[in-house]
């Protein structure tokens, strides 16, 4: 009796420890349905909803009363949409067997989108599949957050890859051995990030070995001052470049280990720019205190800033007497000063000065001075001036003596050109005489049938012919270089002038046994000088004759393009005859030249006829031009303007 009562007594204590278990489990179930952060949801074998807690109505939007009873597929996970979330189900269905952990969206009454963490497990009933019960987390914005720093990494990344520089962190070590270093180290070095990180390269051996020891140290010291370091120092790339690079970065201590981040970037460039223009200064500095010509360079108050030793030569003052002086204080004579303040505001409003004055020495005296002044300009502000004084004194007393000998050759030249003109007037009076006589007596000689003493009477009168020509020449020349010259324009015809000229020598052509032929190709007008294009054409036509022996001498006008698209009228005289050598071309335009010389020269004249033709020419507005060949010819151009 007693054992039964003990086992009564067993029973009632198992069955209340099972209640209370039961109590637990309620208020265990009860507490995790009420879980605001936590999705309780289940269903039957054909994924209807059986039961939800208070985070479902609060996540989904929807309340208990319209989700209860329907399918939680159609109605929060459309198969349209989500078409692999409805393939684990309905795969669970087929084989009862569920993923236990799943990640899928959720589609909420007001139509977002949320992400829910799921742990699922099966129901059973009598060794029976009824269900699911599946409990999860809303995990939405924890994947925001995710993808934000996804993205954030994804930007940092490409921050870093197109950063001009290099972006590493390395040991303290002697090596420098990476730990991390951004792609951009292949253009800095050659080399690529993998050959760093492996260990295949150690970046401390492409720093210069005469540098090493200072980076070391640097970054020894900066470490022990607790304070980031710089560094500027070379490398040698893997294609034997030397580069310069400038490096910035921090010791960091990460539990036993110390390490270096930093970064690094070519300055070569940078250097070599700087190398320039540290050359360009000391260029511009020994110019400056080397130059003959005083220098002084002055602030944008007109004050000055320095001087060179050309100008404590010139004016006797010392560099340490003259700083913040105004120019105009110590160099500008008292009688001068206007000037001085008319030329300083020329230059401070930016204009170039270049004259020649006065300025004083320390002493008082006076120095005669080429000045020139300009404005120095950075980015098109006026920020000083720089002037320029040279002595020249010995340049106004050669210019006074050439002035003074201009003179003389000036009134020397005057009473030539009179004289000449004297003589010529004397020499012609006689000269008529004698070519009137001569006239006479060829046609005396000629009826009485004296042929040899009528060719002597002919040459009488050629000598005279030529002689009158000269003194014409002469009188011309006298006139072009006393400057009285005085031209009788008119338009004309160009061929009305030439082919008269042309006609005259056609005796004197014959005698030689030379054809003159004539080709007018164009007719022109001018505005030209009659009488002085004569004497051009004549010199021109009569040199073609005498210095031909054989063949003859054409004369042809015609129209010709110029190059700026102007247009001339040539005059064009060809010859056969013994042609210019071509170190005689160089003077045939000189006055009293001819290409033989002396008593015993081939070929008669005084060498002043081509010197005319081209005064005359110029001052008719043409130009002449002259092609020739020793033993060929000769052609001349005179370019006469057309109307």
């Amino acid at each position: 009796m007693s054992a039964e009562k003990s086992e009564i007594e067993i029973l009632k204590n198992r069955i209340k420890e099972l209640e209370n278990q039961l109590k637990w489990y309620e208020t265990f179930t009860n507490e995790i349905l009420q879980t605001p952060n936590v999705i309780v949801v289940e269903l039957d074998i054909e994924g209807n909803v059986i039961l939800i807690n208070k985070a479902v109505e609060k996540i989904t939007g929807y309340s208990k009363e319209e989700i209860i009873g329907k399918n939680w597929f159609e109605t929060l996970v459309p198969k349209d949409k989500y078409p692999q979330v409805w393939k684990v189900f309905e795969e669970f269905q087929q084989k009862n067997h569920i993923v236990k952990t799943f990640e899928n969206p959720i589609l909420t009454k007001d139509g977002k989108e949320r992400y829910i963490s799921w742990r699922n497990s099966v129901l059973k009933k009598d060794d029976k599949v009824i269900g699911t019960l599946s409990f999860g987390i809303d995990i939405t914005e924890s994947l925001h957050i995710l993808d934000q720093f996804v993205e954030y990494q994804r930007s940092y990344k490409t921050l870093i890859e197109n950063l001009p520089g290099v972006i590493y962190k390395c040991k303290n070590d002697d090596a420098y051995t990476m730990e991390e270093i951004s792609s951009k180290c292949i253009e800095l070095t050659g080399y690529d990030a993998t050959e760093f990180i492996k260990g295949e390269v150690n970046f401390s051996d492409l720093i210069l070995e005469e540098d090493r020891e200072t980076v070391k140290s640097q970054i020894n010291d900066a470490i022990n001052s607790n304070k980031p370091y710089q560094l500027t120092y070379r490398i040698r790339t893997k294609d034997g470049k030397i580069k310069w690079v400038w490096e910035q970065g921090v010791a960091i201590q990460e539990k036993e280990n110390l390490f270096l981040e930093g970064y690094i970037v070519d300055i070569s460039e940078k250097v070599l720019a700087e190398e320039q223009l540290e050359i360009q200064r000391e260029f511009f500095r020994q110019l400056f205190e080397n130059s003959p010509i005083a220098i002084v360079i002055l602030d944008r108050d007109d004050k000055i800033i320095d001087i060179n030793k050309a100008f404590e030569d010139l004016f006797y003052f010392k560099r340490d007497e003259v700083k913040n002086l105004t120019i105009n204080q110590l160099i500008v004579p008292p009688d001068k000063k206007s000037e001085g303040s008319l030329l300083s505001n020329k230059v401070l409003n930016d204009e170039i000065v270049i004259t020649e004055t006065q300025r004083m020495r320390k002493d008082g005296s006076l120095v005669d001075v080429l000045v020139i002044g300009y404005p120095i300009l950075h980015k098109g502000e006026r920020v000083g001036i720089f002037g320029m004084y040279k002595d020249i004194t010995q340049q106004k007393l050669m210019f006074e003596l050439l002035k003074q000998e201009k003179e003389k050759i000036e009134e020397l030249n005057n009473l030539k050109s009179s004289f000449l003109l004297n003589i010529s007037h004397e020499i012609r009076t006689p000269l008529n005489s004698i070519l009137g006589f001569s006239e006479l007596l060829i046609a005396e000689l000629s009826e009485m049938h004296f042929p040899e003493l009528t060719e002597f009477a002919k040459s009488i009168k050629r000598g005279g012919m030529r002689l009158l020509n000269l003194m014409d020449n002469i009188i011309e020349i006298s006139l072009i270089e006393s400057s009285q010259t005085e031209l009788t324009l008119e338009k004309i015809n160009i061929n009305f002038i030439v082919d008269p000229i042309v006609n005259n020598f056609t005796n004197q052509a014959k005698e030689k046994n030379l054809y003159l032929e004539k080709n007018y190709i164009n007719d022109f007008v001018t505005l030209t000088d009659p009488r002085r294009l004569t004497l051009v054409l004549n010199n021109l036509i009569d040199n073609a004759i005498k210095f031909t022996e054989k063949g003859g001498v054409k004369i042809n006008t015609y129209i010709s393009e110029n190059p700026d698209g102007t247009k001339s009228g040539v005059i064009e005289v060809v010859d056969t005859g013994i042609g210019i050598s071509e170190n005689f071309k160089r003077k045939l335009f000189e006055s009293f030249t001819q290409a033989s010389t002396g008593l015993d020269r081939e070929y008669e004249g005084m060498g002043i006829g081509l010197y005319l033709t081209r005064k005359l020419t110029e001052l008719l507005g043409g130009k002449i031009k002259i092609d020739s060949e020793v033993d060929k010819g000769t052609t001349v151009r005179v370019y006469l303007p057309v109307e």
